[in-house]
């Protein structure tokens, strides 16, 4: 994690412990970092830890999956304590979401809950479709999660895959995957929006004085230009910031990298299969007489003029240099015999393959097709998605 300015000492919130939320200072296995740092007049604590089997518990196929998990807390005034879990399913049946459905899946082997006893709160809104909702206290909750609170936590694609609490002083969110500079200050922006969502009166509540709290959600910056002035931010944070806008998920830095390996793996052979293949079919390629010195007439099964499996060796000569010739003929043309002089297409780009005739052209822009169109998709699904609507009513 690139280094934040801050102390590596809690000085409130949870840790883990067990698949419970405890004070911070508790002992708590699996934590392999920490740091607290102040962000428009917030006090945040970012944690990363590895979920620890039980003591005492036999070890399932789950337990082999990667249990790593991070945590962002802001420091807030005492009040009873809730959780909102996301339930997988929550778009059906007007919309599919395996993606997101996964990825609470994953969550689910590492969610927390309170150490205070706390029971299920039914909202009778769309937002218990969303969340399985648990408080100590369930009018104060009822009176928390106001139509503006539920419209922000069903409609930001943000909060989809996280389970938020509200424990011992601390708003804090957990989702799968390490610590990062940009997690820890984007997870922390949108507990500062959802906390300057939550009506004042809730905060009063608890039973500390939330005088001061209140005036910092008042008056702290939320939108990105504030929140991350002075930090130099990389290509994810760049790209889950237009995907967030849209509505979509953000990538994790494991995700991203998948995705950038897989992007010219797809495009790059294709773009140039396609150019080489069109300046073959327009005429601008460079020719060149091959002179075949050996021909094989192959069969595909009983189509003996398919000519898949056709091949020649010969040799052309190309500014005073001979180069060799070894190519499959996937032309539907007359296969040239031993001895023959053929022209043919010289694609321009690496890796200059040799062109029979017009027919082969066609078959290799076709054969660039699927992977171009999924390479360009991918391209726009990371970078440029477009908006998601939201879950009809």
């Amino acid at each position: 994690m690139r280094k934040l300015s801050g102390t590596g000492e809690p000085t409130f919130g949870v840790v883990p412990a067990g698949g419970v939320a405890v004070d911070y200072r508790r002992p708590a296995g699996g934590v392999r970092a920490l740091v607290e740092f102040d962000r428009q007049g917030h006090r945040v604590r970012a944690m990363q830890y590895v979920s620890q089997v039980a003591p005492g518990r036999t070890p399932s196929a789950a337990d082999s999956l990667d249990r790593t998990y991070n945590m962002v807390q802001l420091r807030t005034p005492r009040i009873p304590a809730l959780d909102l879990t996301p339930k997988t399913g929550a778009y059906e049946p007007q919309r599919a979401t395996p993606i997101e459905d996964a990825v609470i899946t994953r969550l689910s082997f590492g969610m927390l809950r309170a150490e205070a006893g706390t029971r299920e709160v039914e909202t009778d809104t769309d937002l218990d479709d969303h969340f399985l909702i648990e408080a100590e206290d369930p009018e104060l909750a009822r009176a928390m999660l106001t139509p503006a609170v539920r419209e922000l936590l069903t409609t930001d694609s943000w909060f989809r895959t996280k389970q938020v609490g509200f424990t011992n002083g601390a708003l804090w969110a957990l989702e799968t995957g390490g610590l990062s500079q940009d997690v820890a200050l984007a997870n922390a922006r949108h507990l500062a929006h959802l906390a300057a969502t939550i009506d004042p009166d809730a905060w009063r509540a608890g039973t500390e004085d939330a005088t001061e709290f209140v005036e910092v959600v008042r008056t702290a910056a939320t939108d990105d230009t504030t929140w991350y002035a002075g930090v130099r931010r990389g290509l994810r944070a760049w790209t889950n910031q237009r995907r967030h806008a849209n509505n979509r998920l953000p990538l994790t830095m494991r995700g991203l990298v998948i995705r950038l390996l897989v992007m010219p793996l797809l495009l790059v052979p294709s773009l140039a299969l396609t150019a080489n293949a069109l300046t073959a079919l327009v005429g601008l390629a460079p020719t060149a007489e091959v002179t075949v010195t050996e021909s094989f007439e192959g069969t595909a099964g009983d189509c003996s003029s398919c000519g898949s499996n056709d091949h020649i060796y010969g040799t052309y000569e190309q500014d005073g240099v001979v180069h060799p010739v070894d190519t499959g003929w996937m032309s539907f043309t007359r296969l040239p015999a031993k001895g023959e002089v053929v022209e043919v297409s010289l694609g321009p780009l690496w890796w200059h393959p040799v062109i029979e005739a017009t027919d082969t052209a066609v078959f290799l822009i076709l054969l660039a097709f699927l992977p171009l169109v999924l390479g360009y998709w991918l391209v726009r699904a990371t970078f440029f998605p477009r908006p998601r609507k939201p879950k009809p009513a």
